[in-house]
């Protein structure tokens, strides 16, 4: 008898099957692990931004302004040369702009920020806050800015939702 060399028909479509289930298993972990990662790149995005603004304050020695608008960010200098506009928290059209960031679809943020307004100056001093980033899974990461600018990431757990047990 004469040696068979390959595989027989039988035997590649048991690897196609086995091939087919385990890629049918994984697939919801790899698209959770997908939107966490999205989500993170988001956060990441942002302390990026906000120290970037920190150091165009320090290095222009001007007031740079971070603004939360629907579904995303602004970040501007916050020096127009019109009299009565600079420092006023709104962009004017002399002021440059340095970010203009929007989020993910299913990605929201807000800020305890008076008026949603964070402000950077050359100087330290500034009002404390937070930008609170969501994703659609409920999953929450708030970005803390201190009084001297420092900014720092606190992962928020997530509640589990248990039932109470009454005596």
């Amino acid at each position: 008898m004469a040696k068979q060399i390959g595989f027989t028909l039988v035997e590649c479509l048991m690897v196609m099957v086995i091939l087919t289930l385990v890629s049918a298993i994984s697939w919801p972990s790899l698209m959770i692990w997908t939107k966490r990662t999205e989500f993170k790149a988001e956060v990441s995005t942002l302390v990026s931004s906000l120290r970037r603004a920190k150091m165009e304050a320090i290095e222009t020695n001007s007031t740079v302004v971070i603004q939360v608008v629907p579904g995303g960010y602004t970040i501007f200098t916050d020096n127009s040369r019109v009299p009565g506009q600079a420092g006023d928290g709104v962009r004017q059209p002399d002021e440059r702009l340095l970010a203009n960031c929007r989020l993910k679809q299913g990605m929201t943020i807000s800020s305890n920020f008076p008026k949603n307004r964070a402000r950077f100056n050359s100087r330290p001093g500034m009002t404390a806050g937070r930008f609170i980033l969501q994703d659609s899974e409920g999953r929450r990461i708030d970005v803390i800015v201190n009084r001297v600018g420092r900014v720092r990431v606190e992962e928020q757990k997530a509640l589990k939702q248990a039932g109470s047990i009454s005596s």
